[in-house]
């Protein structure tokens, strides 16, 4: 669905010269419409598939840092929901850092989509991230289960 609604974004605004910057803007509408779906009461989805996809769609590189660091997150503390947070926001460190080095020719819209897509990402974890301190925070043994996967084969 992200995908769908990049592309639509891209060509209906590309001729307005907001092609790329519209298909992260698509990502973000795409994100909240899956976080919040009025037809399910808006109780939707953690938002973190599709914002994976938008930000990989605006840039593959930067998309693919940015989950590699939420994936290190993730192995290093066992929280799903830190690594949820940890992608957009290394999106928007990443997107700040290349537009302030001059790296890539962005402005400071990705890092503000990015910002937007963090906020998101923290509302809909919110419930397990106010337990980490407590030690109750829901945790996964991503290394237990690529073991047991592996053993199986």
């Amino acid at each position: 669905k992200c995908l769908l609604g990049a592309l639509l974004a891209y060509r209906l605004f590309a001729g307005a010269g907001l092609g790329w910057s519209a298909t992260l803007w698509a990502g973000l509408g795409v994100t909240l419409g899956h976080d919040f779906p009025f037809w399910k009461g808006f109780r939707g989805g953690k938002g973190v598939a599709t914002t994976c996809a938008a930000i990989t769609i605006f840039s593959p590189v930067i998309g693919i840092a940015s989950m590699i660091i939420g994936m290190l997150v993730v192995f290093a503390t066992n929280l799903l929901s830190l690594g949820g947070v940890a992608i957009p926001l290394a999106f928007a460190l990443i997107c700040l850092i290349c537009r302030a080095a001059k790296l890539l020719p962005l402005s400071f819209m990705p890092a503000m989509v990015g910002g937007m897509l963090t906020v998101l990402a923290l509302i809909r974890n919110w419930s397990q991230l106010r337990q980490i301190p407590a030690g109750t925070a829901e945790r996964v043994d991503v290394y237990g289960s690529l073991r047991k996967k592996l053993r199986k084969k």
